[in-house]
């Protein structure tokens, strides 16, 4: 577990904190439980998709400012901590175009469309190739920091029994149905290729959309990003651990 240093946080509205109150996301929460020391520069952008996370120029200025801190004759701004929530939003043309209007409302009704299964498996080959390039592109220019990838959580889980199981479908996968890896298996494999840490979070918010999503239906409240803070920091400890034996 980083102490001290700079922590860079790099995403989408989930790294903005929307749906929290002030000091309430994941991104405060966590530097908060890193203890003094810590420098945050929060980049996140509510909207970005994983092209989108480039193309604006998000990952250029976390490259950009990884390389001046740690290449400085001061240690205490070095950046040791470097947070990615990102994949939502990709979904979206899907969630909006095809599930809200009725074209695939439910799981049966995705398993069963090609037009929802293509979509589907063409979104999944672009955040992989988007993740590859942001991770590869992080790894190299931070080869001893820790990185921590998010997986994406079901907001509908738990509230929705429509959309719920549709959703688990498209993050987890089901073998021995035309979705045998969501999207979560995408970004889990990601971050093995390499060598990111991952903070998986769909299990802890699994049943619990009623109790740890906002009144806007898809953000993290208080209590959301107070687990998603918990898991990032386990995983870090964790890490720090194995570092150590």
């Amino acid at each position: 577990m980083p102490r001290g240093g700079s922590y860079i946080a790099l995403g989408d509205s989930l790294t903005v904190g929307t749906g929290s109150t002030p000091g309430h996301s994941f991104v405060a929460l966590l530097a908060q439980a890193l203890g003094e020391g810590i420098q945050v520069l929060n980049l996140g952008h509510g909207g970005d998709t994983s092209s989108e996370l480039m193309e604006h120029g998000h990952l250029d200025r976390a490259i950009a400012e990884i390389r001046a801190r740690n290449s400085d004759d001061r240690l205490d701004n070095d950046v040791r901590l470097v947070t990615l929530t990102i994949g939502g939003n990709d979904m979206l043309d899907l969630f909006f175009n095809y599930v809200a209007r009725g074209r695939c409302a439910d799981r049966n009704a995705f398993l069963s469309s090609q037009e929802c299964l293509d979509l589907f498996r063409t979104t999944l080959a672009s955040l992989e190739r988007n993740l590859d390039t942001i991770l590869a592109r992080l790894r190299q220019e931070l080869p001893q920091g820790a990185i921590v990838l998010f997986t994406l959580y079901n907001p509908f889980s738990g509230r929705d029994p429509t959309v719920g199981p549709l959703g688990d479908l498209a993050l987890e996968g089901e073998a021995g149905t035309a979705v045998p890896r969501g999207v979560n298996y995408v970004l889990r494999t990601a971050a093995q290729r390499h060598g990111v840490l991952v903070a998986d979070v769909f299990r802890p918010f699994e049943g619990r959309g009623g109790e740890l999503v906002s009144t806007d239906g898809i953000h993290p409240n208080d209590r959301g990003y107070q687990v998603m803070a918990d898991v990032a920091l386990a995983v870090l400890t964790s890490a720090v651990r194995r570092g150590g034996e």
